[in-house]
Formats: structure tokens, sequence, C-alpha cells
């Protein structure tokens, strides 16, 4: 009896020859098919895992965000003017990249200049603290109204938790804040680009 000898004997005289090249066929077709099945579980294995590291390396793609704040024709003379936004980590990042710009406006009405507005830069969040030195304005001294022009930027680098929100703010503020009452005229704008990463 051969090795693929896997069907009795049926006594089937001359047809007996063709029948046992039949079952020959059979049990090589069957073979193949067995081969060929381990072959594509095979393939499906590793397109499992090919699926897994482009997932990988799509969660690991760097993502930016954008935040801005702005406000208008506000004075001091009631206290500190916040112009703040937040901007929340994605999932599966643990790096923050950061870059912001402030510009204030503010007229002083009543001083002649004397009074100086100041702005600064704040970032928080979990497991980030960021603040800039106050930034002293730039004035055209000895006008009636004076024009009182603030620009603050900063950049940093820190770990972040996915899901937290970094709060960005400007607060602005003067030396004498009754020289400065609302006006049309006074804005203040805050621009972030937040870029995060895995590492």
């Amino acid at each position: 009896m051969a090795a693929n000898d896997v069907f009795p004997g049926r006594n089937l005289g001359a047809g007996e020859e063709w029948g046992r090249t039949v079952e020959d066929n059979e049990v090589d077709l069957y073979q193949k098919f067995v081969a060929l099945a381990q072959e594509v579980e095979g393939m499906n294995r590793g397109f499992a895992s090919s699926l897994s590291d482009i997932a990988k390396q799509v969660q690991s793609l760097p993502q930016t965000r954008v935040g801005f704040g702005r406000a208008g024709g506000f004075g001091l003379n009631s206290g500190t003017v916040y112009v703040q936004f937040g901007i929340t980590v994605p999932p599966n990042k643990n790096t923050v990249t950061m870059s912001i710009q402030g510009n204030v406006q503010v007229l002083d009405k009543t001083s002649g200049g004397l009074a100086v507005a100041r702005a600064y830069i704040e970032v928080n969040g979990l497991g980030v603290t960021w603040t800039t030195d106050i930034a002293s304005a730039s004035k055209d001294a000895g006008a009636s109204v004076v024009n009182n022009i603030i620009a603050v930027s900063t950049g940093f680098k820190a770990a972040v938790v996915p899901g937290n929100t970094l709060l960005v703010a400007m607060p602005i503020t003067a030396t004498n804040i009754f020289a400065y009452t609302p006006d049309a005229l006074n804005y203040a704008t805050l621009v972030a680009t937040a870029f995060f990463t895995s590492e």
C-alpha cells in the first residue's frame, strides 16, 4: 500500500487502476489545499502585524493645535484683563512644543504717559507651569492720549498628560490702572501653536 493510500481497495477489476489514480489526485489536491490554507493563515498573521505597525506609526505622528484669544474695548481701571483659551492634549501624546505670541494696545487717557501698561504670558496644566517675564509697553509719551503697545512672546517644551487642557493666558495690568479706561481702540490678541509628539 502506498503512502497516499488512504482509501481501502474495492476490487473494481479493470476500474481499480482508474479509481486509484482519481484517489491519488484527490489526496494531492487535499495536500495542496492544506499547504495553501497554512500559507494564507501566515499571510493573515503578517497582514495583522503590518496593520498594527501602521496604527502605531499613525498614532506617533505629531499633531498640531492652534489656540486664539482676543479682547477689545476693555479698560484696566476695573482690574487685570485676561485674554485666554485652552488647548487639549491629544490622545497618545506626552510632549508639547509651544510657541505663543501676545499683542496689546491700550490708551492712557489721563496720566500723559506716566502710567505703564504691562502684560505677560502664562501656561498652566497638569504638570505644566510656564510664565514669561513681565513686558512693559512702549509708548509715545508726552501726548494727551498715549498709545501703549505691548508685544510679548515665548516658546517652550514640556511633558504633558493626554486629555489634559493647557490654559494659555495673558494677564494685562498697569502701574496706574485708572489711566486706562475702556476704549474702542483698546485690544489684545493671543495666539499659540502647540506641536504635540510622543517621546
